[in-house]
């Protein structure tokens, strides 16, 4: 609702004003809004620069919708407007969350062939969305390729990767490929330590899941309710109830506020051990604290 009053109130107003609502549209995966809004800009006698197509292009790419986002780059080419990286990379990551690849690297070329520097998020998209689907091999093969074009992998690569690990049980992989992007002088953040305490509790290991947790207080990264969420699952997965609720209180102590999924996560683990007492704490704790349980809270 309230990004229809803002489109309503563009209608007196500049640029600036119509690329904030367009960019709300993005952020909201909206790209039909965004369009509409985009040709209300082009009917009030403006004409929509380079952050304005990108907008567009990004409401397209959140949906995963690389056609689309191909369009509206053409598009601003065709306008005259001289489009940067950030643009085909949002394509280029569009086809790769859709599971295109070869259009994704089709778009590499593309761009390079436009005069465009490939940099590490071009390649960054696609390794993520290979490694999603499991497929370490694949994930390893474009990070190669990135190195091979002169560029550096980050922290968002060697992540990736480590969730590919993740995927296939593979502990051993995810904490060689912690310690290699640290002696890469990478710094690891909250996705990755999570990513690490996720397959340390998968194994069974709490030993080394605390530790994976310690760590990253010493490097000052702080859980965020997310990561939370990851890690508590983590743990209820293993079966390991206690280290569950250690992440909690961990949290808790840190001032995050647990969401819904973080609650039900602990019910299943009280259930999984016929701990019916338990289940019903942590449901009327939840109730306490204002939050609207899923379907899935109450089976």
């Amino acid at each position: 609702a309230w990004l229809q009053e803002m489109g309503s109130a563009v209608d007196v107003v500049d640029l600036v004003a119509f690329s904030a609502v367009i960019n709300a549209y993005a952020k909201a995966a909206d790209p039909e809004g965004a369009v509409r809004c985009f040709h209300r800009a082009v009917d009030s006698g403006l004409r929509p620069d380079l952050g304005v197509y990108v907008a567009v292009i990004d409401a397209h790419a959140a949906c995963g919708q690389g056609a689309g986002a191909a369009e509206w780059l053409d598009k601003g080419v065709a306008a005259g407007i001289e489009m940067d990286m950030s643009s085909y990379n949002a394509v280029i990551n569009a086809f790769a969350r859709s599971g295109d690849l070869g259009a994704a690297s089709a778009w590499q070329t593309r761009a390079v062939a436009d005069g465009q520097k490939l940099d590490m998020m071009s390649f960054n998209s696609i390794i993520n969305a290979v490694a999603q689907s499991g497929d370490s091999s694949a994930a390893e093969a474009w990070m190669l390729k990135a190195e091979a074009a002169g560029l550096r992998p980050n922290e968002v690569t060697y992540t990736s990767l480590m969730n590919a690990a993740v995927h296939r049980g593979d502990r051993s992989a995810v904490n060689e490929l912690f310690e290699s992007m640290r002696s890469k002088g990478l710094r690891p953040n909250i996705v990755t330590y999570t990513t690490l305490v996720a397959a340390e509790a998968l194994s069974g290991d709490v030993g080394a899941a605390e530790a994976a947790l310690e760590k990253a207080a010493a490097d000052g990264v702080t859980v965020d309710v997310q990561s939370l969420g990851v890690q508590v699952h983590a743990y209820a997965k293993a079966g390991n109830f206690e280290g569950a609720k250690r992440c909690l209180d961990r949290a808790l102590a840190q001032g995050i506020a647990p969401n819904d999924v973080v609650y039900t996560t602990l019910m299943d683990a009280c259930a999984q051990k016929g701990d019916a007492d338990g289940t019903i704490a942590w449901f009327t704790l939840a109730r306490e604290q204002g939050l609207r349980l899923t379907v899935r809270s109450y089976n």
